[in-house]
């Protein structure tokens, strides 16, 4: 029987003691649909939330149907204060066991309180779900019902009332069942309720499900099993059983399923599936393939436990195996292999065979064929000298069958290769093998894949042994070629050089002996003995000179011929002599001949160049060039010659340094034309010969090509018997305003006929100067100018302006187009400057847009567009005018009458009571105090819209001390005069609502509006001015700066407040002082609590007329102080 979707409901309510007088119903709180799993309503109570008196629960059916798998329980749970003292939840029993109402361990009745276990303010109902656990019993119908409790006070004795029950819930479709109003015994604030679930469930039968096999034992190959699933009787829906298959077997591995799970449609018996054996060439025995139901579908059940099993008998496998001979081939021969099975397969049979383990080659066997023959080529021809080789053929894998044990075959290479061993020829210069000695080069035609061992000896030819050559190490030398090497180097002997020379002399290197190891020694053959031939050196001459400077003054150096080698007959070396010096003149030799003989058995000769003084100045110095002309008996090393510099001695007194400078120039550039720059370039001593300098120019500031006329590299000359030549620059003159500019102008280097060692420098850089002397015209741009440097305006007509003016002249006319915030007008709305009129200054006035609409302060700019045919203005940048609109100053009248609490000088009565004459005011009766505080309420009082507006309480100090802050009436503003005594009221007003205004500083700290050190945290000055710091706020009423307050000087209050306060004035000379100051209500107080309302401190003092002083800025800023603190 299907069971309808439900919902549950709870619904709270008021009654009178028989429970039926139904009032002050809650709203119904719901859960979610059961169907959709666990889920919690929201708390319900009565219409108050406090207290209820009865309840009842709603079963909410829903048009849908309840899954028949799905079990359920209901709970409630109590809450008092909503969520603060929440008890526990409480459940009924599931539904699949009947159901039942709330119990606790022991089986007894359980209620749901809340933490105090008293008259619980609301309850919530839920739905916790599960599966159904017993697919045999569905449910039929149920219902619910609750009953409320009252729990006798100090006993814990529990009174319940009635259970009160909703109908059954079956399949009745869209239904609202509610059960009766149920409360305790009195019907008045229970404490707990207890909630019961009624359920009704029926045994339904079930079709039951058997297992079955139809071959329980098949083939491996090619065998195949039905497994059947049956129904004691057909099913009104399909029928899909689930199946777990375990064993031996491995599935997809020694079996496959047709498809899973069995399926029974409706209305038949049986669903059939089938397993399929998989054959493979392992030898594992019989397999089992058990196959068990591990859940049915709705709609049917197993029947008890069932299972079959299926056998898969094991085929024994097809074996392969390998021709037995061993086979024996040369190098580069092929190999007939036979690969053969025991019994045709029904299927190819695969089979990888391998040499030496590495796979090489895959033969197929064809269905029904016993062999296949396989050629085989296990070491390709070469020329590698090696031993013999032996390889094994064996099987890696078969596919189709299987190896018959270790199958394998011997395959015997022999090798027929030769290596020939030499050794190669050598020479070289005697003096050069003296320190590398001869290498010869051991090689063999083929390389090897053993190690080539080999022994070589010396032996003489024309060398001698000892004297010519030194052997390294003991002969026979053993030379080893590495395996996969065509040659190897070495270096048998030690060539002794004697230093004599000779003729060439030769000695032989030859093989003794040599091997492979494994290799037959036929294969290894001694080839070519090595010759080596030690060149005897020629005789070589070189020149050199003990110094390469010396003085003209008897300066000598010496000049050696070296030869490299003794001779063996006496060598001459022909000298020449050239140069800047001449020989007799400047220089004599130490023989008449230039030829210098290095007799036999010597290696060196030399001769002597003696410098000679002419008391000349000579720039630069002298020298001599010597070098060797010719040789007998000798070669020549090269081209040898040595250079010989004679350092001049000057006569004095003219030892004087050659010295180079260059001036600077600076000239007006001009306007038009060329103006030539002239820069000297001079020398501090006057020579007989021409001074030769390199100078070029350099972009300092000023631009080559445009500025001036460069030079790069340019050769200049200062005459023989001159001391200095002029270099001239053209500059370019224009008409162009610019800065000064300049160039430099640089010697790189100077020489006397190419010698630049003689000449340095004491300037080498001119600097060039191009004065401008063109007018600087003024630069294009807008000025504008804002009174007193601010633009401040407000409704009620105060406006300001500002003016604007060009600062240069324009090639046409300039439009400015202002553009100002919406809060604002301008007149005019644009402005044009023309050439003639570009300097004359023009005025904006700037005012507030006129609304109804109370505003506080704004900051608002205006923005200015630039248009013009000239480039330079054209789109020119500048300024906004930042503009601060202040308040509505005035606020429109209030509709509601004012009520305002006057605290003040004790005495004072109001002027209708009592006519204040002037013999009275002569007579001191009534004091300063008095009339000042009478002059203040009769001025708000006209301000505020008069008698019939405003109603003006007074109370003086000591009334006050005897109230307390909650006794005061509540009016809509608070004034403290200063003339009143701040110890009588002391915080009497801190915490009340009302916003309050005071000029008396000794209760700032009362009311929390400063810190309480009285001349550090507030305190009097004397003074009339104060200084507006906050000009865009409504307290300021649009003033600004230092303004005067009074008359004459007088007392001004002052504060520290805390850092939320606005401060809008301070003392001119202490801006820490604040003479005005305002917390709105919310702000942070200095004792970090709330405003309870507006706070504002002002500068007035009382005692002494102070009010009747005010100037016109001082009574603004009073007035503005007032409509604060009724807006």
């Amino acid at each position: 029987m299907d069971i309808n979707d439900f919902r549950l409901g709870i619904q709270f309510a008021e009654s009178n003691s028989n429970g039926n007088n139904i009032s002050k119903r809650g709203e119904i709180k719901y859960t979610n649909p059961v169907s959709e799993g666990d889920s919690k309503s929201g708390v319900a109570s009565n219409d108050d939330n406090k207290d209820p008196d009865v309840v009842r629960v709603i079963l909410n059916g829903l048009a849908s149907t309840l899954p028949a798998d799905l079990d359920f329980r209901i709970g409630l749970q109590a809450t008092d204060n909503f969520n603060t003292q929440t008890g526990s939840w409480v459940y009924t029993p599931w539904a699949s066991a009947g159901g039942g109402g709330f119990l606790n361990s022991n089986g007894q009745p359980k209620y749901a309180f809340d933490t105090n276990r008293f008259e619980p303010d609301g309850f919530r109902i839920g739905i916790d779900t599960r599966m159904w656990p017993d697919p045999t019993r569905k449910l039929e119908k149920f219902r619910i019902g609750i009953q409320a409790a009252n729990v006798t006070e100090n006993t814990g004795i529990i009174r319940p009332g009635i259970k009160k029950y909703t109908s059954y819930l079956s399949n009745l479709g869209n239904i609202d069942i509610r059960s009766p109003w149920a409360g305790d015994g009195n019907y008045n604030n229970f404490d707990g309720l207890r909630l019961f679930l009624d359920a009704v469930t029926v045994i339904e039968e079930l079709p039951q499900v058997n297992l079955s096999i139809s071959n329980s034992s098949f083939s491996e190959i090619g065998g195949q099993a039905t497994v059947t699933a049956t129904l004691d009787k057909p099913a009104d829906q399909n029928i899909m059983v689930n199946l777990d298959f375990s064993g031996t077997a491995i599935r997809n591995q020694d079996y496959t399923v047709s498809s899973e799970p069995i399926t029974i449609r409706a209305g038949e018996s049986t669903g059939k599936i089938t397993l399929d054996a998989i054959s493979d060439s392992i030898v594992e025995g019989n397999e089992t393939v058990i196959v068990n139901i591990t859940n049915v579908s709705d709609g049917a059940m197993e029947d008890g436990t069932q299972q079959v099993t299926g056998v898969i008998t094991d085929s024994p496998p097809i074996k392969v195996g390998l021709s037995s001979d061993d086979i024996e081939i040369s190098e580069g021969e092929q190999a007939s292999i036979t690969v053969s099975l025991d019994r045709p397969a029904s299927g190819n049979v695969s089979v990888v065979l391998g040499i030496d383990g590495i796979s090489s080659q895959t033969i197929i066997i064809p269905a029904g064929e016993l062999i296949a023959n396989v050629i085989l080529n296990p070491s390709p021809d070469d020329s590698i000298v090696e031993p013999d080789e032996m390889v094994t053929v064996d099987i890696l894998n078969v596919t189709g069958a299987m190896e018959d044990g270790e199958q394998s075959t011997k395959i015997t290479v022999r090798d027929d290769d030769i290596a020939t061993l030499s050794v190669s020829d050598f020479s070289g210069l005697e003096s050069e093998l003296s320190t590398a000695p001869p290498a010869f080069t051991v090689s063999t035609d083929n390389i090897s894949s053993e190690d080539i061992n080999v022994s070589i000896a010396i032996s003489d030819i024309t060398t001698t042994a000892g004297e010519d050559y030194g052997v390294l190490g003991n002969q026979p030398i053993s030379v080893v070629i590495p395996a996969g090497q065509q040659s190897v180097q070495v270096s048998p002997v030690n060539v002794i050089d004697d230093a004599i020379a000779e003729d060439d002399e030769q000695f032989s290197v030859e093989i003794t002996e040599a091997s492979i190891s494994d290799v037959d020694p036929s294969r290894v053959i001694i080839g070519d003995s090595g010759l080596g031939t030690i060149l005897g050196d020629e005789v070589v001459v070189a020149l050199s000179s003990d110094l390469n400077l010396i003085e003209e003054n008897g300066g000598q150096a010496t000049i050696t011929a070296s030869l490299n080698r003794i001779a063996s007959e006496d060598v001459t070396v022909n000298l020449g002599f050239d140069g800047t010096a001449t020989i007799e003149e400047d220089y004599a030799l130490s023989s008449e001949s230039t030829t210098i003989t290095i007799p036999t058995g010597q290696t060196t000769g030399s001769i002597s160049l003696t410098a000679m003084n002419d008391d000349l100045i000579e720039v630069p110095d002298e020298t001599v060039e010597v070098a060797i002309a010719s040789t007998t008996n000798a070669t020549e090393a090269e081209d040898q010659a040595v250079t010989i510099t004679i350092q001049d001695t000057p006569p004095p007194p003219s030892n004087e340094a050659i010295l180079l400078s260059i001036t600077d120039a600076a000239l007006e550039e001009g306007d038009v034309g060329i103006t030539n720059f002239v820069f000297t370039l001079s020398t501090n001593v006057t020579l007989d010969q021409d001074i030769t300098a390199s100078i070029f120019t350099s972009d300092i500031t000023a631009t080559a090509g445009e500025d001036y006329t460069p030079l790069a590299n340019q050769t200049v000359v200062i005459p023989a018997n001159q001391s200095s030549v002029d270099i001239t620059i053209p500059v370019a003159g224009d008409a162009i305003a610019e800065a000064d500019e300049s160039f430099g102008i640089i010697v790189t280097q100077a020489n006397i006929n190419g010698d630049i060692s003689q000449i340095g420098f004491t300037d080498p850089f001119g600097l060039g100067t191009i004065l401008d002397d063109d007018p600087t015209p003024p630069t294009p741009g807008i000025t504008i100018s804002e009174t007193d440097g601010t633009t401040l305006v407000g409704e009620g007509g105060l406006s300001d302006s500002y003016t604007i003016v060009l600062d240069s002249q324009p090639t046409s006319s300039v439009e400015i187009t202002l553009n100002p915030d919406n809060q604002l007008v301008v007149n005019p709305t644009s402005i044009t400057f023309t050439p003639d009129t570009w300097n004359t200054v023009q005025t904006v006035a700037v005012s507030a847009v006129e609304d109804d609409v109370a505003e506080g302060a704004q900051s608002v700019s205006i923005s200015h567009t630039v248009e013009s045919e000239d480039a330079n203005y054209d789109g020119i940048a500048n300024e906004n005018v930042d503009v601060a609109i202040a308040p509505d100053s005035i606020p429109t009248a209030p509709t509601d009458p004012i009520n305002v609490l006057f605290i003040g000088n004790k005495g004072l009565k109001k002027a209708t009571d009592q006519q204040i004459t002037d013999q009275q005011i002569t007579d001191q009766q009534i004091t300063d105090q008095q009339i000042t505080d009478q002059q203040i309420i009769d001025h708000l009082t006209t301000r505020l819209g008069g008698p019939e507006q405003v109603t003006v309480e007074f109370m003086d100090d000591d009334q006050v001390k005897s109230l307390n802050g909650s006794e005061v009436n509540q009016p809509d503003l608070i004034l403290i005069s200063e003339t009143a005594q701040s110890s009588k009221i002391g915080t009497t007003f801190t915490n009340v609502t009302t916003d309050i205004m005071t000029w008396e500083p000794f209760l700032y700290d009362d009311l929390d509006m400063t810190g309480g050190r009285a001349g550090i945290d507030f305190g009097f000055a004397f003074g009339n001015q104060v200084d507006i710091t906050n000009a865009g706020h409504g307290l300021a009423n649009g003033l600004t700066d230092e303004i005067g307050v009074y008359g004459d000087r007088a007392n001004l209050s002052w504060a520290r407040p805390g850092t939320s306060a606005d401060i809008i004035a301070t003392l001119p000379d202490d801006s820490d002082k604040a003479t005005i100051f305002a917390y709105d209500e919310g702000s942070t107080l200095v004792n970090g609590t709330a405003t309870p309302g507006k706070r504002l401190g002002f500068f007035l003092h009382g005692r002494n007329n102070e009010f009747t002083q005010l100037t016109d800025d001082g009574l603004a800023l009073f007035d503005a102080a007032i409509d604060y603190m009724v807006s």
